[in-house]
């Protein structure tokens, strides 16, 4: 099924159809094993790097859910009325009844200054194609700069989350950040933080051979 999906994703980006009709289906294990993130270094790296394919929105939005946690739905919505004394107020599409509340810092504030307004649109990011066609590019582009990671869209949500609780900030504060409903949701992320604490460890120098050690 992913070699026939993969082929109806080429020709979207074509614009042979505007529609896969794979775009509905979810491989089993694939939530779990396409929980991609991404470190400090690797968010730089695409950073530093425009990719050939794709316009420019892609990438810049990509990058806005690295700094913010916004999922493509929010961010491909976003307004600037939404944007107001360096916060971002705004409902998810997701579940309309909870209100989240994010500081934008720098790097997003950057971007934000960058992006060309459009005369007759109020959106922030107003020439962002579909989350299909957007997650198509954002391979290229991983594959581009070098990157062996499986790059889609909700990867810069992951990443949002894993690197502000590698650094320290508090886990309900995250849940805040993020509009989880529920702790839990919030938790999957310190889990994948403590394993990547142990997977680095696990690399440290073993010093028992060496004769000062005792």
């Amino acid at each position: 099924m992913l070699v026939f999906r993969q082929h109806f994703n080429k020709l979207v980006v074509k614009g042979v159809i505007q529609v896969s009709p794979f775009s509905s289906f979810k491989i089993i294990g694939e939530e779990d094993s396409e929980r991609t993130t991404l470190t400090i270094e690797e968010v730089r790296t695409l950073a530093g790097f425009i990719p050939k394919k794709g316009n420019s929105q892609i990438r810049q939005a990509f990058l806005f859910s690295c700094f913010t946690g916004l999922r493509f739905s929010d961010i491909k919505k976003l307004v600037y009325s939404e944007i107001q004394n360096d916060q971002i107020t705004f409902r998810p599409a997701k579940t309309t009844k909870k209100t989240v509340m994010v500081p934008v810092i720098e790097d997003a504030k950057l971007i934000i200054e960058k992006l060309p307004k459009h005369p007759n649109n109020k959106k922030v990011f107003w020439d962002l194609p579909s989350s299909q066609v957007v997650n198509v590019y954002l391979k290229f582009w991983a594959l581009e700069a070098g990157l062996k990671k499986n790059l889609h869209f909700h990867a810069a949500r992951h990443t949002f989350a894993t690197v502000g609780l590698t650094f320290g900030m508090d886990i309900y504060t995250m849940k805040e950040l993020l509009g989880h409903s529920k702790i839990e949701m919030t938790q999957v992320y310190a889990k994948i933080v403590d394993q990547k604490k142990k997977s680095e460890m696990a690399k440290f120098p073993s010093l028992a051979n060496e004769k000062n050690i005792h």
